[in-house]
Order: structure tokens, then sequence, then C-alpha cells
């Protein structure tokens, strides 16, 4: 039986990413920052007529405190020293990072919502599709609009 998360991939213009090298690109900003973002997810946008990563990052720590420009950076600089494929694609194909730093509970407040709540279920950390459109609208009816 396979428990835990299974492997995730973001490849939407050849940077596959995988979920080896967001973990360690999410794991890296905390050693630098010593910020700890225990849960985070990423989903891959059109932006015009090419491409973007949005990241969201859960964390514990008085939001207000946190620069999501600075963390935004070292993201996106630690994935270019992890991974030549998304070096070479944030050249050609990736307009943009984005990062949202949010409270940690909205994740878990997400999965219990989604009849998902306890320790085997965990927030995939790649949202696609209708999943990154129902993570959007929650945020929006439970975190940005207050």
């Amino acid at each position: 039986m396979i428990t835990g998360r299974t492997r995730h991939f973001l490849n939407l213009c050849g940077e596959h990413l995988s979920q080896e090298n967001m973990n360690r690109a999410v794991q890296l900003v905390e050693e630098q920052t010593n910020i700890a973002f225990p849960e985070f997810t990423v989903s891959g946008i059109r932006h015009d007529s090419m491409f973007a990563h949005k990241w969201y990052l859960g964390t514990g720590e008085d939001l207000s405190t946190i620069d999501p420009q600075m963390i935004r950076d070292r993201i996106d600089q630690n994935l270019k020293d992890l991974n030549d494929d998304y070096r070479v694609e944030r050249i050609a194909a990736i307009r943009d990072v984005m990062v949202e730093i949010l409270p940690l509970h909205l994740f878990y407040d997400y999965m219990k919502q989604q009849g998902k709540e306890g320790g085997q279920n965990k927030f995939p950390r790649v949202v696609r599709n209708e999943k990154h459109q129902q993570w959007e609208e929650f945020l929006n009816n439970n975190h940005r609009n207050k």
C-alpha cells in the first residue's frame, strides 16, 4: 500500500519540476530565512501568451513580517540552481513566479472542507485545472475578502 504523497510533477513547457525539486526549493527557503513553511502547493497557469508558476506557502508565522517578493526570489533562484530545465524555461517560457503567503490553517481548513481531514490525507503539492479553481475559490471565500 502506498501512503503519503505520490509523485507530482509540474511541467507546463519543459521545466520538468519534480516533487523533490519543489520540496528541496522550499526546504532551502526555510533554511535561508528561518521561516517554516510546513505546507505548500504550486500551480502552473497561463500568463499572457506564456506561463507562470503560482506558489501558495502556508506558515504559522506572523504574515506581516514576511516579504513575499523575497521568498519568491529565493524559490525561483533555488529552483534555477536545482533544475537546469527550469533555469532555461524561466528565460524562454515561464514569464513569472508568484508567491502568496498564507496562514497555515487554511490548508487544513480546505482539506477538511473537501472531506479529507486527518494524517493520511496530504495537501497536493501541485494543483491543476479544477482543483486549482476550487483552491482559489476557497481562498477568496475564506481569506482574501476578509
